[in-house]
């Protein structure tokens, strides 16, 4: 790898691309376009792990700096999350989600779980007619538009699994062979309910000692995120570049075409050109960027004719559920099981090992989140070390399983920009009918696991805003969407989002590998930005 520009180097440089942000989305693009040739920029707010020394690896940041207000944007940055000031205006209270910022992302503190969408995922309203107009009744795109992908995103990304889900016998995957899981006893309990319980697909280096590093940054070097597996290599071995610290301020645009993008970087603010742009900041940060673009041209927002940027913003609902009979293990992410995916007429979402649980303090801050939500004082001090004891108990002696289960799309669940010290503000009210599809969902894993199982609910609680998406979304109308069939802005010719903002739906499934593989399929559409002989894009 070349000795790295400055920034007054990078921005003198005219690029093919420019990629901000380098999760799943932006860093599988970016990768897939320098491999072919192009000139790539990556412009990274974050840290770069790799060559950052006072990154903290292996553990949760809060569990050294519990104090929230004590934490610096300094220790959000060296631990890989975002360091921004978010204000839940629904719960009326400031949150911290565990929101990747830095090289790789998100994906840098995921779990490394890579499944596929179902393919009735993109069909939503078949399942969903209650959501009415706001869910459409299909994806623009099918899973046949994105099977060969996903299989292309499997190889890339090196998912192993031991066996595949028997729900989904019907589909070929690109796996690689992973030992079985440890996990038997589990499995043929499950089993032996009439569940169809399998080995979780991860992204995973086998041989390397893995302590399942989810929320935090991996200190055994078994992750494969898109900073291992895209960016490390698009930087050694394809030319590209790339810039960390470099917070995009705002995006330059005409009425048809992005022309540069303004960025803060130390000291020195600087503007970048490329003939295209890829934007991949997430579902918040991602339309946040858009609504700061605001200009005489764009008074609404770069790519807002619509009026839809921010709107639509869904997550999954995450509850777990904890199995007193099998805490050998407890420390492990092996199974799963779609048993919930699909019955009785509704679609629920997955359930699979949670795998290491959070500090105790961590989780008496959460269930503080519930008792608010509810109305309710948090703890008082004098019976919390008491609390935190149980907890740590209660962690020692159990196996917990998440059900991760569908939101909804409604226009007033928004990303809005902040003011007075906040960066953003997020409006995400549950509807009465959502609120009783969870309380389904709950019962039925409930019965299905054995009667009475404890259970942390966690649907209220937006610190664990898990797979945030929609803010940007997918259609072939203008009017109704933000992006078209192959990811291109609407409004602008040369800008592309590829990162969850795009989804329609929200699907119940994690969704790094859909949206790795849907990275993939837009740079195949583009013929790798430029060579239009096998494909072409509808003009604009």
């Amino acid at each position: 790898m070349t000795p790295p520009l400055s920034p007054a180097d990078l921005a003198g440089k005219k690029w093919d691309w420019i990629v901000v942000c380098t999760g799943i989305g932006g860093a599988t693009l970016g990768h897939a376009l320098a491999a072919a040739g192009r000139r790539v920029l990556f412009l990274e707010m974050g840290e770069d792990p790799a060559r950052n020394p006072q990154v903290l690896t292996g553990d949760y940041l809060e569990s050294h700096r519990l104090d929230a207000a004590a934490r610096r944007a300094e220790d959000f940055l060296n631990a890989g999350r975002f360091s921004g000031r978010i204000w839940d205006a629904t719960r009326r209270r400031p949150i911290h989600p565990l929101l990747g910022s830095g090289v790789g992302g998100s994906s840098a503190l995921y779990g490394m779980v890579m499944e596929r969408f179902w393919p009735e995922d993109f069909e939503p309203r078949r399942w969903h007619p209650e959501a009415g107009e706001h869910l459409p009744a299909r994806w623009p795109i099918s899973f046949s538009d994105l099977e060969p992908h996903y299989r292309a995103a499997e190889a890339l990304y090196r998912v192993s699994s031991a066996e595949s889900d028997p729900l989904r016998s019907g589909q070929s995957f690109a796996y690689a062979a992973a030992p079985a899981p440890s996990s038997r006893r589990l499995a043929d309990s499950l089993r032996q309910r009439g569940l169809h319980p399998y080995a979780l697909p991860l992204a995973r280096t086998p041989g390397t000692p893995c302590g399942y590093c989810q929320s935090f940054l991996c200190a055994h070097g078994c992750k494969n995120d898109a900073a291992k597996i895209c960016i490390e290599p698009a930087l050694q071995h394809h030319g590209a570049a790339l810039l960390t610290r470099a917070t995009v301020t705002s995006f330059q645009a005409d009425e048809e075409r992005v022309t540069g993008v303004q960025v803060s970087a130390g000291d020195q603010v600087l503007t970048f050109q490329a003939e295209n742009f890829a934007l991949a900041a997430g579902a918040l940060l991602t339309p946040a960027l858009l609504l700061k673009s605001r200009s005489a041209r764009w008074p609404q927002g770069l790519a807002n004719s619509s009026g839809l940027v921010g709107r639509y913003l869904m997550r999954h609902y995450i509850d777990l559920f904890g199995l007193p009979s099998f805490s050998p293990v407890s420390q492990t992410k092996e199974i799963g099981l779609n048993d919930f995916y699909l019955g009785d007429g509704d679609k629920y979402g997955t359930v699979a090992d949670f795998g290491p649980m959070p500090p105790p303090g961590i989780l008496l801050e959460d269930l503080d989140h519930d008792r608010a939500a509810a109305g309710r004082r948090p703890f008082p001090s004098s019976v919390r070390p008491l609390l935190k004891c149980g907890l740590s108990m209660v962690m020692e002696r159990m196996r917990f399983l998440a059900l991760i289960g569908e939101d909804l799309p409604h226009p007033d669940n928004r990303v809005e920009l902040g003011e007075n010290g906040v960066d953003l503000v997020i409006h995400s009210a549950i509807t009465e009918s959502e609120r009783a599809r969870i309380h389904r969902m709950r019962k039925r894993v409930r019965r299905a696991l054995g009667g009475w199982v404890p259970i942390l609910p966690n649907a209220d609680n937006l610190k664990l805003l898990a797979h945030a998406c929609g803010t940007c979304r997918m259609g072939e109308d203008p009017r109704q969407s933000v992006v078209n069939p192959f990811n291109r802005t609407h409004d602008l010719m040369n800008l592309f989002i590829v990162d969850g903002s795009f989804f329609p739906s929200s699907g119940g499934v994690n969704p790094a590998l859909t949206i790795a593989a849907n990275a993939l399929r837009v740079a195949d559409a583009r013929e790798l930005a430029g060579d239009s002989h096998r494909f072409q894009i509808p003009p604009f």
